[in-house]
């Protein structure tokens, strides 16, 4: 009938459905304590949803403004929890969709099997971790604080800044990527960039490979970077304070200057700068 306002379902277990298991829509409802498993479409849709799960989802396993202790399968396509606050939950989508998708998520899982993002928020994340098989582990549209992401083949962990993260690549994608700031980060490929950033601040790339251990597209400061075949660590601009080694490619390179570095290579050049200052190549 018409769509229910002020409703609460507590404590009912729903299974079978071919389409929804528990449908309120978004309007002043709560669902909490239920589980519904293996259900077409929706596994549970309203306001606010706490301590319930829904598995073997074929649409959206929780759709909901607030979600906190809930655990969330889906299926298919679509993102297995899709909501604006996320709290202390897991998403898993067993197929080409995400995990999580929210505003902001706090202290939440997403998997993603497939291509789709393991956790993805529009905004900030905290104390999150995401996988994805071939897609990106986690993604934060504003910045990812104290989180983890990895993926098989693309990049691990990508937000605009980054603070006290860690992201890692299994293959050619990018370890960690912040297209502003990334600060007291870690990242990790196995033969792509460990860690990319528009200014990178206390952190460590490493690439196994021919890829960059650090690439810095304006300043790098107090960073270490290592590449077994590609350049150590790279700064477009700057680089102060900073590590660099290879075992065949360049250890430091700055654009223009490098400021109390050091760098080092087996084979290749050990720093290599416009302008030097305090440093040392070997």
């Amino acid at each position: 009938g018409s769509t229910p306002f002020n409703v609460r379902v507590s404590g009912v277990s729903v299974s079978g459905c071919l389409i929804f298991g528990i449908y309120l829509s978004g309007n002043s409802t709560t669902v909490e304590s239920c589980p519904v498993q293996t259900v077409g479409s929706y596994g549970i849709y309203a306001s606010t949803v706490s301590r319930s799960d829904a598995i073997q989802c074929g649409l959206i396993a929780i759709i909901a403004n607030i979600t906190s202790g809930c655990f969330g399968q889906a299926t298919g396509s679509s993102a297995a929890l899709s909501v604006i606050t996320a709290n202390n939950c897991y998403g898993q989508n067993t197929s080409t969709g995400d995990g999580v998708d929210a505003t902001t998520a706090n202290d939440c899982i997403g998997q993603s099997n497939g291509s789709g993002t393991g956790l993805s928020a529009s905004q900030t994340v905290t104390g999150c971790s995401g996988t994805s098989g071939s897609g990106t582990g986690l993604y934060a549209g504003q910045t990812a604080m104290g989180c983890s992401g990895y993926s098989g083949t693309g990049t691990g962990l990508s937000a605009n800044s980054a603070e006290n993260c860690n992201g890692q690549s299994s293959s050619g994608g990018i370890g960690l990527s912040a297209s502003q700031n990334a600060t007291g980060c870690s990242g990790f490929s196995a033969s792509g960039t460990g860690l990319s950033a528009n200014n990178a601040g206390n952190c460590s790339g490493q690439s196994g490979g021919g890829g960059y251990g650090i690439y810095a597209y304006q300043l790098a400061t107090g960073c270490y970077g290592s590449s077994s075949s590609g350049t150590g660590l790279y700064a477009y601009q700057i680089a102060i304070g900073c590590d660099g080694t290879s075992s065949s490619g360049n250890g430091l390179e700055a654009g223009q200057t490098a400021n109390g570095c050091y760098g080092y290579s087996a084979t290749g050049n050990g720093l290599s700068a416009r302008l030097v200052h305090n440093c040392f190549g070997q």
